[in-house]
């Protein structure tokens, strides 16, 4: 799995949601996009030469935790807003 594909992916349905919301569509792609992510990470979580790999994805799903809680209806906050940046900074230093 390339952690900047999913990512990007990510990144694009998030964008489009927040433009024309439907909640139901982001959960089906929320299961079609997660279920890799979560394989990939149980397939390195035991191999310490890649715990970069492992901790980037870690960080990829907390993304999407966030953007989820934010689709939720969640009011935009500093904190999300600070949250998400800090993330797309790490995603983006690890995964370069």
């Amino acid at each position: 799995m390339k952690l900047r594909d999913y990512v990007d992916e990510l990144e694009q349905e998030y964008a489009k949601q927040l433009k024309t919301p439907n909640y139901d569509e982001w959960v089906l792609f929320s299961v079609k996009i997660n279920r890799p992510l979560r394989e990939y990470m149980d397939e390195i979580k035991s191999d310490k030469t890649k715990k970069k790999e492992y901790e980037a994805a870690t960080y990829a799903f907390q993304l999407w935790n966030e953007f989820t809680t934010k689709l939720r209806g969640d009011p935009l906050t500093d904190r999300f807003v600070t949250r998400v940046a800090e993330l797309r900074f790490q995603i983006k230093k690890m995964v370069s």
